[in-house]
């Protein structure tokens, strides 16, 4: 009960006061933001008829589907104490590999995209045995594969 707050007439509120004060402070930039984008849709009607259709939720949501799964590996690590950097040039690397496979290879998308999983999947076990079986720290190593998937990506796409 100690996080509750009771307003009464001895405090007159004043902690609820300072409570919606620090709230707002701590989140001015995204209030902020918000009601920018609020004023824009409102006030730039050429907007409204296009920003909530069917198709453009869809393309949004497709668009960040890949952030979505990101978050959820990231979530599980960073609630574990650890870190990983190495993520965003993981995803770069498999969706490399993914895409020749279909241009270069002519290979079915189904098999492209399973090669895609088993790059990711090896870098990560390669991430997982160094970290754990080492004393080296995580922020080395998904650092060092961070660069080390970022050149391989690279390399590939300019082949």
């Amino acid at each position: 009960m100690a996080d509750t707050i009771v307003i009464t007439p001895k405090n007159g509120g004043s902690r609820l006061i300072k409570s919606v004060k620090g709230f707002f402070r701590d989140n001015l930039g995204i209030i902020i933001a918000f009601l920018i984008l609020c004023a824009f849709l409102t006030i730039n009607p050429s907007t409204q008829n296009t920003f909530f259709t069917q198709k453009n939720m869809f393309n949004v949501l497709r668009q960040i589907s890949t952030n979505l799964y990101l978050a959820c590996g990231m979530t599980m690590v960073i609630i574990l104490g650890g870190i990983d950097l190495s993520v965003g040039s993981i995803i770069a690397l498999s969706g490399c590999i993914a895409a020749g496979f279909v241009s270069r290879y002519n290979l079915p998308i189904p098999i492209a995209i399973l090669g895609g999983l088993t790059v990711g999947l090896i870098v990560g076990i390669f991430n997982g045995l160094v970290i754990s079986k080492t004393t080296i720290p995580p922020f080395i190593v998904t650092l060092a594969t961070m660069n080390i998937a970022k050149g391989l990506a690279y390399v590939y796409t300019v082949r």
